[in-house]
């Protein structure tokens, strides 16, 4: 719709469930604790675990960074997107929703 309609779309979130090829997903397992609810601490540890989780797929320091801001943005309801990718079926079709602000 972004591509079609350029004017109809004024933010853009985009996410990669991942969907691995059968030999790929044979070899492939996600980190330990990397999808559990991060608790806000009043030490600020919580930080360092967003930006350990965020480190964990070896990218460039620049990706880790923004990735770690998108967690603290998303506050302790960071880990919901992966949850919800998580259940979602290949090959099902899922709503699309307009949203107007």
């Amino acid at each position: 719709m972004a591509v079609t309609w350029p004017e109809r779309i004024s933010k853009l979130v985009l996410s990669s469930p991942n969907y691995p090829e059968k030999e790929e997903a044979k070899t492939f397992k996600d980190p330990p604790n990397f999808m559990g609810r991060v608790e806000i601490m009043a030490d600020g540890s919580h930080l360092m675990e967003w930006w350990r989780r965020s480190a964990l797929w070896g990218h460039p320091l620049d990706i880790t960074n923004d990735r770690t801001l998108e967690y603290i943005k998303a506050g302790p309801r960071g880990e919901e997107i992966h949850w919800a990718a998580a259940h979602m079926t290949p090959g099902l079709s899922y709503p699309w929703f307009a949203v107007r602000h």
